[in-house]
């Protein structure tokens, strides 16, 4: 029953996090002019709407070990080189997010692209990770990879252009 509950806990957090993310892009998108909602703007509702998010404090916290959060801070910081690796090299960074993905879930399965110079795997690390890490890190992979799917689409979407005859 505990675990269920840590487990619904650690839900709930990321729900909280993909809500904040959201409103910030959307606080981002809306005119700064106001409109006709309720007499506010939007922007007025879309910050009153993070300001009430805020209110809610969920924080899981995770006991680890020095060995898990080495571990930790070495997964967090392959998984910024691609983030920035993202903007330059899309399709490799693409590839090697779905390496980092398998790592995840199949021990075993690395491939080489996933080493690093002194010979540890991104799997290595995650394997030393603590439980509840291994799932953010999963999770945080997949947005990763949601993020440069949209980057692809970008790139390759067709242009709204209008060509005179």
């Amino acid at each position: 029953m505990v675990m269920n509950f840590k487990a619904k806990a650690l839900l709930l957090e990321d729900e909280q996090e993909t809500l904040l993310s959201i409103l910030m892009n959307l606080r981002e998108e809306v005119p700064a002019e106001p409109s006709t909602i309720s007499g506010l703007g939007a922007v007025n509702v879309v910050d009153n709407l993070i300001a009430t998010l805020a209110d809610v404090n969920l924080k899981v916290t995770t006991k680890r070990s020095s060995h898990e959060e080495e571990a930790l801070h070495q997964v967090n910081n392959m998984i910024s080189q691609l983030v920035f690796q993202a903007q330059n090299e899309v399709h490799s960074t693409k590839e090697l997010c779905h390496v980092y993905i398998r790592s995840c879930y199949q021990p075993g399965q690395c491939t080489d692209e996933s080493n690093l110079g002194e010979g540890d795997s991104f799997q290595s690390f995650i394997l030393r990770c603590a439980p509840d890490d291994k799932q953010r890190i999963r999770r945080r992979l997949h947005g990763l990879s949601n993020y440069i799917d949209s980057l692809l689409k970008d790139i390759y979407s067709p242009t709204n252009e209008v060509t005179e005859k």
